[in-house]
Protein backbone atom coordinates (compact mmCIF):
# COMPACT_ATOMS: atom_id res chain seq x y z
CA UNK A 1 0.00 0.00 0.00
CA UNK A 2 1.62 3.15 -1.02
CA UNK A 3 1.59 5.71 2.18
CA UNK A 4 -0.25 9.39 2.84
CA UNK A 5 3.04 11.11 1.68
CA UNK A 6 3.90 8.66 -1.33
CA UNK A 7 0.57 9.17 -2.83
CA UNK A 8 0.64 12.93 -1.78
CA UNK A 9 3.72 12.99 -4.01
CA UNK A 10 2.45 11.06 -6.71
CA UNK A 11 -0.95 13.52 -6.87
CA UNK A 12 1.13 16.57 -7.31
CA UNK A 13 3.22 14.98 -10.41
CA UNK A 14 0.49 13.42 -11.78
CA UNK A 15 -0.83 17.54 -11.92
CA UNK A 16 1.95 19.14 -12.96
CA UNK A 17 2.48 16.57 -15.89
CA UNK A 18 -1.57 17.15 -16.95
CA UNK A 19 -1.18 20.72 -16.85
CA UNK A 20 2.02 20.87 -18.88
CA UNK A 21 0.57 18.20 -21.24
CA UNK A 22 -2.84 20.10 -21.73
CA UNK A 23 -1.44 23.99 -22.04
CA UNK A 24 1.14 23.04 -24.37
CA UNK A 25 1.03 19.79 -25.66
CA UNK A 26 4.90 19.07 -25.41
CA UNK A 27 6.09 15.56 -25.93
CA UNK A 28 6.50 14.01 -22.27
CA UNK A 29 8.93 11.72 -23.10
CA UNK A 30 11.56 14.32 -23.92
CA UNK A 31 10.24 17.11 -21.45
CA UNK A 32 9.07 15.68 -18.26
CA UNK A 33 11.79 12.78 -17.77
CA UNK A 34 12.64 13.84 -14.05
CA UNK A 35 8.60 14.00 -13.60
CA UNK A 36 8.02 10.47 -14.90
CA UNK A 37 10.77 9.06 -12.60
CA UNK A 38 8.86 10.65 -9.58
CA UNK A 39 5.73 8.91 -10.71
CA UNK A 40 6.96 5.51 -11.40
CA UNK A 41 8.75 5.19 -8.48
CA UNK A 42 5.93 6.03 -6.11
CA UNK A 43 3.83 4.10 -8.14
CA UNK A 44 5.54 1.04 -7.97
CA UNK A 45 6.23 1.21 -4.39
CA UNK A 46 2.83 -1.09 -3.87
CA UNK A 47 -0.35 0.41 -4.50
CA UNK A 48 -2.36 1.21 -7.76
CA UNK A 49 -3.81 4.48 -8.44
CA UNK A 50 -7.30 5.44 -9.80
CA UNK A 51 -6.75 8.81 -11.83
CA UNK A 52 -9.28 10.64 -13.88
CA UNK A 53 -8.57 11.41 -17.22
CA UNK A 54 -10.09 13.56 -19.40
CA UNK A 55 -7.98 13.96 -22.21
CA UNK A 56 -6.25 11.49 -24.73
CA UNK A 57 -2.63 12.43 -23.84
CA UNK A 58 -3.30 11.86 -19.97
CA UNK A 59 -5.04 8.64 -20.95
CA UNK A 60 -1.88 8.06 -23.48
CA UNK A 61 0.46 8.62 -20.60
CA UNK A 62 -0.95 5.77 -18.33
CA UNK A 63 -1.01 3.46 -20.83
CA UNK A 64 2.62 3.64 -20.97
CA UNK A 65 3.25 3.24 -17.53
CA UNK A 66 1.15 0.13 -17.59
CA UNK A 67 2.98 -1.68 -20.97
CA UNK A 68 6.18 -0.34 -19.00
CA UNK A 69 5.17 -2.62 -16.42
CA UNK A 70 6.40 0.23 -13.69
CA UNK A 71 2.81 1.00 -12.01
CA UNK A 72 -1.21 1.21 -13.81
CA UNK A 73 -3.47 4.27 -13.39
CA UNK A 74 -6.80 3.40 -14.05
CA UNK A 75 -9.65 6.04 -15.19
CA UNK A 76 -11.94 6.59 -12.40
CA UNK A 77 -15.60 6.97 -12.93
CA UNK A 78 -16.49 10.69 -11.98
CA UNK A 79 -15.39 13.57 -14.57
CA UNK A 80 -13.21 16.05 -13.51
CA UNK A 81 -11.76 19.54 -15.26
CA UNK A 82 -8.77 19.18 -17.26
CA UNK A 83 -7.24 20.92 -14.18
CA UNK A 84 -7.99 18.58 -12.02
CA UNK A 85 -6.59 15.22 -10.89
CA UNK A 86 -8.61 13.37 -8.54
CA UNK A 87 -6.45 10.35 -6.97
CA UNK A 88 -8.49 8.44 -4.61
CA UNK A 89 -7.09 6.03 -1.65
CA UNK A 90 -4.64 3.28 -3.69
CA UNK A 91 -5.43 -0.06 -3.98
CA UNK A 92 -2.81 -2.91 -3.00
CA UNK A 93 -1.73 -5.19 -5.75
CA UNK A 94 1.36 -7.21 -5.99
CA UNK A 95 2.21 -7.53 -9.88
CA UNK A 96 0.47 -5.04 -12.10
CA UNK A 97 1.74 -6.85 -15.43
CA UNK A 98 0.92 -10.56 -14.43
CA UNK A 99 -2.50 -11.27 -14.22
CA UNK A 100 -2.21 -14.44 -12.73
CA UNK A 101 -4.23 -14.39 -9.74
CA UNK A 102 -6.12 -11.61 -10.48
CA UNK A 103 -9.59 -10.94 -10.02
CA UNK A 104 -11.74 -10.59 -13.15
CA UNK A 105 -12.72 -7.16 -12.77
CA UNK A 106 -8.66 -6.04 -12.23
CA UNK A 107 -7.80 -7.91 -15.41
CA UNK A 108 -10.30 -5.93 -17.07
CA UNK A 109 -9.30 -2.36 -15.78
CA UNK A 110 -5.27 -3.22 -16.73
CA UNK A 111 -6.64 -4.56 -20.25
CA UNK A 112 -8.61 -1.07 -21.00
CA UNK A 113 -5.94 0.71 -20.28
CA UNK A 114 -3.03 -2.00 -22.68
CA UNK A 115 -4.99 -1.26 -25.06
CA UNK A 116 -5.07 1.87 -25.49
CA UNK A 117 -8.55 2.89 -26.15
CA UNK A 118 -10.96 5.23 -24.14
CA UNK A 119 -14.46 4.18 -22.17
CA UNK A 120 -17.11 1.98 -23.32
CA UNK A 121 -15.13 0.25 -26.60
CA UNK A 122 -11.98 -0.66 -24.70
CA UNK A 123 -14.18 -1.88 -21.69
CA UNK A 124 -16.62 -4.07 -24.60
CA UNK A 125 -13.40 -5.47 -26.08
CA UNK A 126 -11.69 -6.23 -23.63
CA UNK A 127 -15.05 -8.38 -22.20
CA UNK A 128 -15.27 -10.10 -25.24
CA UNK A 129 -11.80 -11.19 -25.01
CA UNK A 130 -12.02 -12.19 -21.63
CA UNK A 131 -15.13 -14.05 -21.94
CA UNK A 132 -13.80 -15.79 -25.11
CA UNK A 133 -10.62 -17.04 -22.90
CA UNK A 134 -13.08 -18.47 -20.02
CA UNK A 135 -14.84 -19.46 -22.30
CA UNK A 136 -18.48 -17.58 -20.98
CA UNK A 137 -20.97 -15.15 -21.18
CA UNK A 138 -19.79 -11.40 -20.77
CA UNK A 139 -22.53 -11.34 -18.09
CA UNK A 140 -20.28 -13.86 -15.66
CA UNK A 141 -17.67 -11.53 -15.60
CA UNK A 142 -19.92 -9.30 -13.64
CA UNK A 143 -21.68 -12.05 -11.65
CA UNK A 144 -18.48 -13.42 -10.54
CA UNK A 145 -16.25 -10.05 -10.64
CA UNK A 146 -13.95 -11.64 -7.75
CA UNK A 147 -12.97 -14.61 -9.39
CA UNK A 148 -9.24 -14.98 -10.39
CA UNK A 149 -7.46 -16.18 -13.60
CA UNK A 150 -5.23 -19.02 -13.69
CA UNK A 151 -1.86 -18.78 -15.02
CA UNK A 152 -2.94 -20.52 -18.14
CA UNK A 153 -5.94 -17.90 -18.73
CA UNK A 154 -3.79 -15.15 -17.82
CA UNK A 155 -1.01 -15.66 -20.24
CA UNK A 156 -4.23 -16.11 -22.64
CA UNK A 157 -5.50 -13.05 -21.96
CA UNK A 158 -2.36 -10.71 -21.95
CA UNK A 159 -1.82 -12.60 -25.37
CA UNK A 160 -4.63 -11.50 -26.71
CA UNK A 161 -4.71 -8.45 -25.65
CA UNK A 162 -1.10 -7.34 -27.31
CA UNK A 163 -2.44 -8.90 -30.14
CA UNK A 164 -5.92 -6.29 -30.42
CA UNK A 165 -2.82 -3.64 -29.14
CA UNK A 166 -1.49 -4.03 -32.14
CA UNK A 167 -4.83 -3.61 -34.30
CA UNK A 168 -5.39 -7.46 -35.33
CA UNK A 169 -9.36 -6.90 -35.20
CA UNK A 170 -11.01 -8.71 -32.58
CA UNK A 171 -13.54 -10.69 -34.54
CA UNK A 172 -10.30 -13.25 -35.58
CA UNK A 173 -9.22 -12.95 -32.59
CA UNK A 174 -12.28 -14.84 -31.09
CA UNK A 175 -13.34 -16.49 -34.35
CA UNK A 176 -16.59 -15.36 -34.44
CA UNK A 177 -18.75 -11.66 -35.39
CA UNK A 178 -22.23 -11.31 -34.60
CA UNK A 179 -24.38 -10.16 -37.75
CA UNK A 180 -28.26 -10.03 -37.95
CA UNK A 181 -28.09 -12.30 -34.06
CA UNK A 182 -26.27 -15.07 -35.33
CA UNK A 183 -23.23 -15.73 -34.40
CA UNK A 184 -20.95 -16.14 -37.63
CA UNK A 185 -17.36 -18.14 -37.52
CA UNK A 186 -15.14 -15.75 -39.56
CA UNK A 187 -11.16 -16.10 -40.38
CA UNK A 188 -8.66 -14.38 -41.91
CA UNK A 189 -10.14 -14.89 -45.65
CA UNK A 190 -13.50 -13.36 -44.75
CA UNK A 191 -14.34 -9.94 -44.65
CA UNK A 192 -15.66 -9.35 -40.93
CA UNK A 193 -19.19 -8.32 -41.11
CA UNK A 194 -20.43 -5.04 -40.18
CA UNK A 195 -23.41 -3.39 -38.29
CA UNK A 196 -23.84 -1.32 -41.38
CA UNK A 197 -24.30 -3.92 -44.07
CA UNK A 198 -27.55 -5.43 -41.99
CA UNK A 199 -28.96 -1.91 -43.89
CA UNK A 200 -28.69 -3.91 -46.85
CA UNK A 201 -30.34 -7.13 -45.14
CA UNK A 202 -33.42 -4.95 -44.13
CA UNK A 203 -34.16 -3.41 -47.81
CA UNK A 204 -33.54 -6.86 -49.57
CA UNK A 205 -36.34 -8.22 -46.99
CA UNK A 206 -38.53 -5.56 -47.88
CA UNK A 207 -38.81 -6.62 -51.51
CA UNK A 208 -39.43 -10.45 -50.70
CA UNK A 209 -42.84 -11.20 -49.30
CA UNK A 210 -42.68 -13.09 -45.85
CA UNK A 211 -44.50 -16.37 -47.68
CA UNK A 212 -43.02 -16.14 -50.94
CA UNK A 213 -40.76 -19.12 -52.21
CA UNK A 214 -38.29 -16.79 -54.44
CA UNK A 215 -34.99 -17.69 -55.76
CA UNK A 216 -32.61 -14.95 -54.26
CA UNK A 217 -28.69 -14.57 -54.58
CA UNK A 218 -25.96 -13.09 -52.58
CA UNK A 219 -22.88 -12.29 -54.73
CA UNK A 220 -19.65 -12.25 -53.03
CA UNK A 221 -20.92 -14.02 -49.78
CA UNK A 222 -17.69 -13.99 -47.88
CA UNK A 223 -18.85 -16.04 -44.21
CA UNK A 224 -22.70 -16.09 -45.64
CA UNK A 225 -23.44 -13.21 -43.61
CA UNK A 226 -26.31 -11.75 -46.03
CA UNK A 227 -27.18 -15.23 -47.54
CA UNK A 228 -27.91 -16.92 -44.10
CA UNK A 229 -30.00 -13.84 -42.53
CA UNK A 230 -32.06 -13.59 -45.35
CA UNK A 231 -32.57 -17.66 -45.08
CA UNK A 232 -33.22 -17.43 -42.09
CA UNK A 233 -36.36 -14.52 -42.02
CA UNK A 234 -37.12 -16.63 -45.37
CA UNK A 235 -37.00 -19.54 -44.85
CA UNK A 236 -38.93 -20.94 -47.82
CA UNK A 237 -36.31 -19.02 -50.39
CA UNK A 238 -34.50 -20.79 -52.29
CA UNK A 239 -31.11 -18.35 -51.28
CA UNK A 240 -28.07 -19.11 -53.05
CA UNK A 241 -24.83 -17.59 -51.99
CA UNK A 242 -21.63 -17.34 -54.45
CA UNK A 243 -18.00 -16.36 -53.86
CA UNK A 244 -14.89 -16.52 -55.73
CA UNK A 245 -12.48 -18.06 -52.77
CA UNK A 246 -12.96 -21.76 -52.16
CA UNK A 247 -12.24 -21.04 -48.80
CA UNK A 248 -14.40 -18.38 -47.77
CA UNK A 249 -17.40 -21.25 -49.00
CA UNK A 250 -16.26 -23.37 -46.85
CA UNK A 251 -16.59 -20.96 -43.59
CA UNK A 252 -20.77 -19.89 -44.99
CA UNK A 253 -20.62 -23.88 -45.37
CA UNK A 254 -19.97 -24.09 -41.75
CA UNK A 255 -21.69 -21.37 -40.65
CA UNK A 256 -24.88 -22.28 -42.25
CA UNK A 257 -24.65 -26.34 -40.92
CA UNK A 258 -23.75 -24.80 -37.50
CA UNK A 259 -26.94 -22.59 -37.64
CA UNK A 260 -29.24 -25.40 -39.09
CA UNK A 261 -29.62 -23.33 -42.33
CA UNK A 262 -27.79 -25.90 -44.55
CA UNK A 263 -30.19 -25.40 -47.75
CA UNK A 264 -28.63 -22.55 -48.75
CA UNK A 265 -27.01 -23.15 -52.16
CA UNK A 266 -23.29 -22.75 -51.86
CA UNK A 267 -21.67 -22.20 -55.63
CA UNK A 268 -17.93 -21.19 -56.21
CA UNK A 269 -17.65 -18.03 -59.36
CA UNK A 270 -16.77 -14.33 -59.81
CA UNK A 271 -20.08 -12.68 -59.45
CA UNK A 272 -22.76 -13.50 -61.53
CA UNK A 273 -20.84 -16.31 -63.49
CA UNK A 274 -22.16 -18.77 -60.67
CA UNK A 275 -25.31 -18.28 -61.90
CA UNK A 276 -24.90 -19.58 -65.63
CA UNK A 277 -28.54 -20.69 -66.36
CA UNK A 278 -30.33 -19.18 -63.64
CA UNK A 279 -32.75 -16.02 -63.04
CA UNK A 280 -33.28 -14.61 -59.42
CA UNK A 281 -36.14 -12.17 -57.79
CA UNK A 282 -33.64 -10.54 -56.40
CA UNK A 283 -29.38 -10.03 -56.36
CA UNK A 284 -27.43 -8.67 -53.55
CA UNK A 285 -24.32 -8.02 -52.88
CA UNK A 286 -21.63 -6.42 -50.82
CA UNK A 287 -18.64 -6.07 -53.56
CA UNK A 288 -15.43 -4.35 -52.90
CA UNK A 289 -15.43 -0.51 -53.44
CA UNK A 290 -12.72 1.00 -51.44
CA UNK A 291 -10.42 2.60 -54.02
CA UNK A 292 -6.67 1.03 -54.20
CA UNK A 293 -4.58 3.22 -52.30
CA UNK A 294 -7.05 4.78 -50.23
CA UNK A 295 -5.49 5.46 -46.85
CA UNK A 296 -7.66 3.75 -45.08
CA UNK A 297 -6.68 0.56 -46.36
CA UNK A 298 -4.12 0.91 -44.11
CA UNK A 299 -5.48 2.13 -40.90
CA UNK A 300 -7.70 0.31 -38.15
CA UNK A 301 -8.89 -3.43 -38.96
CA UNK A 302 -8.87 -3.40 -42.54
CA UNK A 303 -5.44 -4.03 -42.20
CA UNK A 304 -5.65 -7.09 -41.25
CA UNK A 305 -8.71 -8.11 -43.77
CA UNK A 306 -8.19 -9.73 -47.21
CA UNK A 307 -7.46 -7.03 -49.45
CA UNK A 308 -9.16 -8.59 -52.39
CA UNK A 309 -13.04 -7.71 -49.87
CA UNK A 310 -12.12 -4.43 -49.80
CA UNK A 311 -10.83 -2.97 -53.13
CA UNK A 312 -11.72 -3.99 -56.80
CA UNK A 313 -9.21 -1.51 -58.30
CA UNK A 314 -7.94 1.98 -58.49
CA UNK A 315 -11.31 3.61 -58.86
CA UNK A 316 -13.21 1.41 -56.67
CA UNK A 317 -16.25 0.90 -58.44
CA UNK A 318 -14.64 -1.39 -60.92
CA UNK A 319 -17.00 -4.67 -59.41
CA UNK A 320 -19.88 -2.70 -58.91
CA UNK A 321 -20.33 -1.66 -62.76
CA UNK A 322 -19.52 -5.52 -63.30
CA UNK A 323 -22.34 -6.82 -61.05
CA UNK A 324 -24.76 -3.82 -62.73
CA UNK A 325 -24.16 -5.34 -66.24
CA UNK A 326 -24.09 -9.20 -65.30
CA UNK A 327 -26.95 -9.05 -62.86
CA UNK A 328 -29.79 -7.54 -65.44
CA UNK A 329 -29.47 -10.66 -67.50
CA UNK A 330 -30.07 -13.05 -64.29
CA UNK A 331 -32.91 -10.79 -63.35
CA UNK A 332 -36.84 -11.65 -63.83
CA UNK A 333 -38.48 -8.91 -65.11
CA UNK A 334 -39.23 -6.76 -62.11
CA UNK A 335 -36.47 -8.15 -59.92
CA UNK A 336 -34.10 -6.41 -57.83
CA UNK A 337 -30.67 -5.93 -57.61
CA UNK A 338 -29.54 -4.11 -54.27
CA UNK A 339 -25.40 -3.07 -53.82
CA UNK A 340 -23.75 -1.54 -50.80
CA UNK A 341 -21.50 0.98 -51.45
CA UNK A 342 -19.10 3.65 -50.10
CA UNK A 343 -20.06 6.24 -47.96
CA UNK A 344 -19.11 9.23 -51.39
CA UNK A 345 -20.16 6.59 -54.40
CA UNK A 346 -24.06 7.05 -53.63
CA UNK A 347 -24.73 9.53 -57.21
CA UNK A 348 -21.66 7.23 -58.76
CA UNK A 349 -23.25 4.16 -58.34
CA UNK A 350 -27.14 5.15 -59.25
CA UNK A 351 -25.48 6.63 -62.58
CA UNK A 352 -24.32 3.04 -63.29
CA UNK A 353 -27.76 1.44 -63.10
CA UNK A 354 -29.34 3.83 -64.59
CA UNK A 355 -27.22 3.66 -67.71
CA UNK A 356 -27.97 -0.53 -67.71
CA UNK A 357 -31.28 0.19 -67.77
CA UNK A 358 -32.61 0.03 -64.47
CA UNK A 359 -35.34 1.84 -62.84
CA UNK A 360 -36.97 2.91 -59.28
CA UNK A 361 -33.79 3.38 -58.18
CA UNK A 362 -33.32 4.65 -54.91
CA UNK A 363 -30.61 5.35 -52.09
CA UNK A 364 -30.35 4.26 -48.55
CA UNK A 365 -28.70 5.77 -45.70
CA UNK A 366 -27.06 4.01 -42.62
CA UNK A 367 -26.80 4.54 -39.18
CA UNK A 368 -24.15 7.20 -39.74
CA UNK A 369 -26.68 9.65 -41.88
CA UNK A 370 -24.26 8.26 -45.55
CA UNK A 371 -25.94 6.80 -48.33
CA UNK A 372 -24.67 2.65 -47.91
CA UNK A 373 -27.30 0.67 -50.24
CA UNK A 374 -28.40 1.44 -53.85
CA UNK A 375 -31.44 -0.79 -55.10
CA UNK A 376 -32.92 -1.11 -58.69
CA UNK A 377 -35.42 -2.84 -60.58
CA UNK A 378 -35.28 -4.43 -63.39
Amino acid sequence: MIGCHAQRAVRSTIAQDMLELVHEQTDLHEQQQSQQQQLREAATQGGLLHVNMPDPLLQWLCCRYAREGKGTLLPGVARCKHTQIACPHAMPTTNRTDLTDQPLADALRLAQLLLGMHGTAARSEAEILLAAVLGCARSHLYAHSNQTLTATQAVKFQTLIKRRAAGEPVAYLIGMREFWSLELTVSEGTLIPRPDTELLVERALLCIPKDAALRIADLGTGSGAIALAIKHERPRCHVIATDISEAALSVARGNASRLGLDTVDFRCGDWCTALAGTRCAVIISNPPYIPDGDPHLAAGDVRFEPRTALTPGPEGLEAIRLIAAQAHVHLYSGGWLLLEHGYDQSAAVMGLLQDQGYREITAHTDLSGHNRVVQGRK
